[in-house]
């Protein structure tokens, strides 16, 4: 016997037969692997329908719904996939404000460093000169004083009244503690 699909010998037990036109196949022409034909029951193999046989009767509308299903399951799982993306696309939203919002903080620190930086100069220009000049009326101050070294202490001393002793003035001069 010939095999409808590719007309090669069958051999006996490779051979499948339709019930409806009563050609035989081969079990890999029919898409059977061996494991699963092998496994077929007698019963299974009586039940079984060529390709033309099947779209001659039909069947292949049945084919259809089943392809009908996959696309209503690929319609939930298009679904699935279209919320999931907007979910992401929500959270990314969010993520860019809250992204402007540090931005705009960083920012105003950055604005607030560079014055405080500005106050910082010049409170350091502002010590230096103070500094600068309290040093120049300290040198003032004592510019008209004058310090005796070597002269010695005794108790109950007079400076006022010695003073003159130790010193020889021009003019009138005063003494002052």
């Amino acid at each position: 016997m010939l095999c409808l699909v590719c007309n090669d010998e069958i051999y006996d037990g490779n051979e499948i037969k339709c019930k409806n036109c009563k050609d035989y196949l081969h079990f890999s022409c029919a898409s059977f692997r061996e494991t699963a034909f092998r496994k077929l029951t007698h019963e299974a193999k009586l039940k079984f329908s060529c390709a033309k046989c099947k779209v001659n009767m039909g069947l292949a509308r049945n084919t259809k719904s089943k392809n009908e299903d996959v696309f209503v399951g690929s319609n939930e799982t298009l679904s699935d996939l279209t919320n999931s993306v907007k979910f992401m696309s929500a959270k990314f939203d969010d993520f860019s404000k809250q992204l402007k919002e540090v931005l705009h903080n960083i920012k105003e620190l950055k604005e607030e460093n560079n014055v405080l930086k500005e106050n910082n100069i010049k409170l350091n220009s502002d010590i230096y000169n103070l500094s600068k000049r309290l040093n120049l009326l300290e040198q003032k101050s004592i510019l008209n004083h004058v310090e005796i070294v070597g002269v010695p202490d005794l108790k109950n001393e007079n400076c006022e009244k010695n003073s003159g002793r130790y010193c020889s003035f021009n003019g009138s001069t005063s003494v002052s503690n």
